[in-house]
């Protein structure tokens, strides 16, 4: 009888683990489609990693039809308005780590930080 209780008390652990785990990748899932960028020019926060420094990553972007806003709350996150539509794989080829959409979790609407000008120069 012991041994059926401890049983069932396994059984319901690895299930209450496997529900919590459905239930994040749900939410993981949810997220990445809410954050990815739409197929129009709405702002892209880019991540790149924080090896590289702010003159690095506008050299790796200065081939690609985007502009540069501002930095983020570090100088490896940068936000970027498409002159026109273009494969985020282009920015995964010149090292992006992550590419989401810059206002759609308000992360972006209210920092205020390094503005970049066109050409590159930064202020």
């Amino acid at each position: 009888m012991l041994a059926n209780s401890k049983q069932h008390k396994r059984e319901q652990k690895q299930a209450a683990v496997l529900a919590l785990f459905m239930i994040l990748a749900g939410f993981i899932f949810l997220a990445v489609l809410t954050l990815e960028p739409e197929k129009n020019n709405k702002d892209l926060a880019v991540l790149f990693p924080l090896s590289m420094s702010l003159k690095d990553i506008v050299a790796r972007l200065a081939p690609l039809p985007v502009d540069m806003v501002r930095t983020g709350l570090f100088d490896s996150i940068v936000i970027l308005k498409p002159r026109k539509f273009f494969p985020i794989s282009d920015l995964r080829a010149v090292g992006a780590l992550l590419v989401i959409d810059a206002y759609a979790s308000g992360g972006c609407s209210f920092l205020k930080k390094k503005t970049i000008l066109s050409g590159g120069k930064i202020i």
